[in-house]
């Protein structure tokens, strides 16, 4: 897992984080594409836990300090899990993506725009940030491509970009962990 993005920041400007996954192909092993749920890549800076997911550290007083979304939200979600098909071509088909060996998946990220930022209300110029995707755990994964999936069916929340709600403990198959990201840094510019 890799990211990038400009090591500037500037206020009003729109920036984006760029997340680069790669199935490395390892000498002697199965050559078998892999299909997995994206959402543990896709999930906000405030992630469930503290050694996965994004997150953002700002430079204060000589050490590093973990940035907490100033961004609330109040929601009820009540309504039952949908079945989604993993793969169809259907409307939630975006959740789900195959990857063969030697394969790259990148996904655009936008951590700010000229209404909004993921960094502290009170960030001014000269502040110093690091990023980083700490790692993450797939909570749906298998052998297999989309196409060969085109049966397999799951239960997403309502929402549907959060965890899968069946199957649970991804039908049997060990966890799929991936290793943290590289970290970026980059400066607010004002």
């Amino acid at each position: 897992m890799h990211i990038e993005c400009a090591q500037e920041w500037a206020k009003n400007a729109t920036i984006d984080l760029r997340l680069v996954v790669t199935y490395e192909k390892v000498d002697g092993e199965s050559e078998r594409p892999i299909t997995f749920h994206k959402t543990a890549f896709t999930s906000d800076f405030s992630a469930h836990s503290t050694r996965e997911g994004w997150a953002i550290y700002q430079h204060v007083d000589g050490d590093w300090k973990k940035v907490e979304s100033d961004e609330s939200c109040f929601a009820i979600f009540d309504d039952p899990p949908i079945p989604v098909v993993v793969g169809n071509a259907g409307q939630h088909d975006t959740q789900f993506v195959t990857l063969h060996p030697g394969e790259t998946w990148v996904d655009i990220f936008r951590q700010q725009s000229e209404s909004w930022s993921k960094l502290p209300y009170e960030t001014k110029a000269g502040d110093c940030f690091k990023c980083l995707m700490r790692g993450a755990s797939l909570d749906w994964w298998d052998w297999g491509t989309k196409e060969d999936h085109r049966e397999t069916q799951v239960m997403l929340p309502c929402f549907v970009a959060g965890d899968l709600e069946e199957p649970r403990g991804n039908g049997g198959r060990p966890k799929l962990i991936v290793p943290a990201s590289n970290e970026i840094r980059f400066t607010y510019v004002g």
